[in-house]
């Protein structure tokens, strides 16, 4: 019998089920909101789709297929692949912020001024064909004014 089936019951999975669902969300809204702060206007669903690519198909697939690894090898239990893991998150997420402080940042700031910039025009060029469609609806059509020196010669 497998060591790792010996743990009975599990209820302490219902702990880490409740933990990871908020950890989700967190996580998801985290990454939405940086994704709407930096990807251009039209390319916000893009990204989106990327992100949530990247998030469930690689990172969770690489994952799922890294822990079932090491489940396998008969020296290491459930609390030694936790630690593991725990160490390598760590190691990455403290990576993530040296890079990101050191290389990433202004380049994130280069983007959103960007990114301002073409919102602003596209304000300006929604303001613009607001007025033109104004000035077409306050114009005469030409139709009408034929019609109307028809009806006043009879």
């Amino acid at each position: 019998m497998c060591h790792h089936c010996s743990q009975s019951p599990p209820y302490y999975t219902l702990y880490i089920a409740a933990f990871d669902s908020f950890v989700y969300v967190v996580n998801w809204l985290a990454i939405m909101t940086y994704v709407y702060k930096i990807a251009p206007p039209d390319l916000v669903s893009t990204m989106t789709a990327t992100v949530h690519v990247v998030e469930w198909v690689i990172m969770k697939g690489v994952g799922s297929l890294v822990v079932g690894a090491l489940l396998g090898v008969e020296s290491l239990e459930l609390a030694d692949i936790w630690l593991v893991f725990a160490g390598v998150g760590a190691a990455v997420g403290l990576a993530v912020l040296v890079i990101y402080h050191t290389f990433a940042k202004r380049f994130e700031r280069r983007l959103i001024r960007e990114k301002e910039r073409l919102i602003e025009q596209a304000g300006m060029k929604e303001a613009a064909a607001k007025i033109v469609d104004d000035n077409v609806k306050e114009a005469p059509d030409e139709e009408e004014e034929p019609k109307e020196d028809a009806v006043a010669e009879k």
